[in-house]
């Protein structure tokens, strides 16, 4: 079930590190990312992108099959968070860091990283926050006469300018990130639209057209409602909707509990995904469990019986009956 047959051909996955994204994705369990592709994580601040792109990370890491999948991570600033707390020492060991402040010196590295043949998954955090050559020495130039810099209308030039580059890396990454099976994440933001009108968004998501057009897929995040214990807030819900979907041509939406000394609850997600379903009612019977439907006794029970891959085949198979449901019972037009 780590491949997915469409339109005759075998497309492997990579994993995204939540099983219930995985099927918004790709309708299977254990991978939602095409090798070979381009995926665009957007939300606003603060929603957990940076989160679920490093869950990503040690997915693949934990997972033999990728050892050699060089996994690359361009934090535009530095990450604030306990990595291998968060992510296991598998990450911390293969992770290479690499700061880059300018959208030029990404698009060198990355031709490098695709030419050398080698699988890797590259995630750049974030879109917004990397720059541009003429930007740095402008900047570096004013300060040094101790003026401010002048805004004027150079700020539409420069984000056009880096809406070039964008468009360059990823239309050459599009066919060379095929040929070695990897995989580059940006991470975008979503901004509040200056000017806006009857017929225009209030938000605008950063990267533009290269952005909306080269991606395989497009996965909004969203707060849905904080976790809290013992009046303090621990964690969130979030809600991940796959607003662009080039491998399965569905859009869906799925929901996962982040903590903040934890990351992405998977198991947690599967539970209540069963549970809002119906599908657990008064008992699970596919991991014999019979008792309080309670999330976290569930969890717990799953844990100490070791019984993963039970909960996630039934998960795939909700999953899967749902879909079934949703088909129209029409004759082919054609």
């Amino acid at each position: 079930m780590g491949e997915l047959v469409k339109r005759g051909k075998k497309l492997e996955l990579l994993p995204t590190g939540s099983t219930l994204l995985n099927l918004a994705c790709a309708d299977n369990p254990f991978g939602g990312y095409g090798m070979g592709s381009i995926v665009n994580l957007v939300s606003d601040s603060d929603v957990g992108k940076s989160i679920l792109a490093m869950t990503c990370l040690a997915d693949i890491a934990s997972k033999r099959a990728y050892d050699e999948y060089r996994l690359i991570y361009i934090p535009v600033e530095p990450l604030n968070f306990n990595i291998e707390k968060l992510f296991g020492k598998r990450l911390v060991d293969r992770l290479e860091q690499c700061p880059f402040e300018i959208i030029e010196e990404f698009y060198r590295n990355m031709m490098k990283w695709c030419s050398d043949r080698r699988s890797f998954v590259c995630v750049l955090d974030s879109y917004d926050a990397i720059g541009i050559q003429e930007e740095v020495e402008k900047g570096e130039k004013e300060a040094s006469r101790k003026k401010e810099p002048k805004k004027e209308e150079s700020v539409g030039y420069e984000a056009a300018k880096k809406t070039k580059h964008l468009k360059a890396i990823l239309r050459q990454a599009d066919s060379d990130l095929r040929k070695s099976k990897s995989l580059l994440i940006v991470i975008s933001q979503v901004i509040q639209n200056m000017e806006p009108g009857m017929f225009k968004p209030k938000f605008a998501i950063t990267g533009g057209q290269p952005m909306k057009h080269w991606p395989l897929h497009r996965i909004m995040l969203k707060n849905f409602k904080p976790i809290v214990k013992r009046e303090r807030r621990i964690g969130t819900h979030i809600i991940a909707e796959v607003f662009k979907n080039h491998l399965t041509g569905k859009r869906r939406e799925v929901q996962f509990p982040v903590y903040y000394d934890y990351g992405i609850d998977d198991l947690s997600s599967c539970v209540n995904f069963l549970i809002d379903e119906k599908h657990w009612k008064s008992d699970a019977p596919e991991i014999g469990y019979r008792g309080e439907m309670k999330t976290e006794i569930i969890v717990k029970y799953i844990e100490d019986g070791n019984l993963y891959q039970e909960l996630y085949k039934t998960v795939y198979k909700v999953w899967n009956e749902i879909e079934e449901d949703l088909k129209l019972e029409r004759k082919p037009r054609f």
